[in-house]
């Protein structure tokens, strides 16, 4: 999928105007405007499966304050192990982050719009490492995360949705070998997503993002940074229950679902399936 086509699905969007929010979720990699509402906290887990030893899950706390604001905390998990070599090695990735997303409401009129603020507080080093000479880069300290998600209601039916985007992450990372090695930098991006009501039980879920600035991936033949566009396209189904229980099955390139891991792009456009769980309590 081409950035061309990905900036020309966001203009799409855009033209088709504006409605009252009907839905409190998001999609796999952008969130609503509209904050979670009630007394009751979402708790959801998610899990993303790629190919052999890939994978990332997390477990996410969401509540209300008041009817203009909600929180997320969660804990995120990132073991993965490139089983095609990076440029001439096989490279390990591992990650752990207590996640912090806040959102406020800022307009409920026209577009819907909130101010998100959110980081990934890293427990520990991430890193990765060239399992040929067992050499590091290595990462730290908190990835803050800024963005104005905006929202439109389509009839009934549909919710469109608008969230440009900004993520600092390291500019440069220190090795385990001396010396640095170039980091993703501040990265700007805009992610446009659908969520369309197919029956009174099921959601279709899509959306998409493109790098404007810096970088978000890595090449796979290269192992250097480099940008590519992120997305994801599944399903949404509501199982009903007294927790109002749902089951979010959906195929993505995204890293996973935090701040920072929304915007990461997998290398070669490798594709996973996602599957998440989530009920009120």
């Amino acid at each position: 999928m081409s950035r061309i086509f990905a900036l020309s699905m966001l203009t799409a969007m855009l033209a088709l105007g504006a409605g009252v929010a009907w839905a409190q979720f998001g999609t796999a990699n952008l969130p609503s405007a509209t904050p979670w509402q009630g007394d009751e906290m979402l708790v959801r887990a998610e899990g993303r499966f790629f190919q052999e030893e890939n994978q990332t899950w997390g477990i996410f706390i969401r509540g209300a304050s008041g009817d203009n604001a909600d929180g997320i905390v969660g804990y995120f998990d990132w073991e993965t192990r490139g089983e095609d070599p990076i440029a001439g090695a096989v490279r390990q990735s591992d990650y752990e982050a207590v996640v912090l997303d806040f959102r406020w409401l800022l307009s409920n009129g026209g577009p819907r719009i909130a101010l998100r603020l959110g980081a990934d507080l890293q427990i520990s080093n991430s890193s990765g490492t060239n399992l040929a000479i067992m050499q590091s880069a290595l990462g730290s300290g908190p990835i803050p995360a800024v963005s104005l998600p905006l929202e439109w209601g389509i009839g009934d039916n549909a919710l469109l949705i608008l969230e440009p985007k900004v993520v600092w992450f390291d500019d440069r990372l220190p090795t385990t070998f001396g010396g640095t090695i170039e980091g993703f930098g501040d990265l700007v991006i805009i992610g446009g997503g659908v969520r369309y009501r197919v029956d009174e039980q099921t959601d279709f879920v899509g959306d998409v993002a493109c790098p404007v600035s810096a970088h978000n991936t890595i090449d796979d033949a290269t192992n250097a940074v480099d940008e590519d566009v992120v997305w994801s396209a599944g399903i949404s189904h509501e199982l009903g229950g007294e927790a109002n229980w749902t089951i979010d099955i959906f195929a993505t390139n995204a890293a996973g679902p935090t701040p920072a891991t929304s915007a990461i792009a997998t290398p070669d456009q490798s594709v996973g399936v996602g599957v998440g769980v989530g009920g009120s309590w």
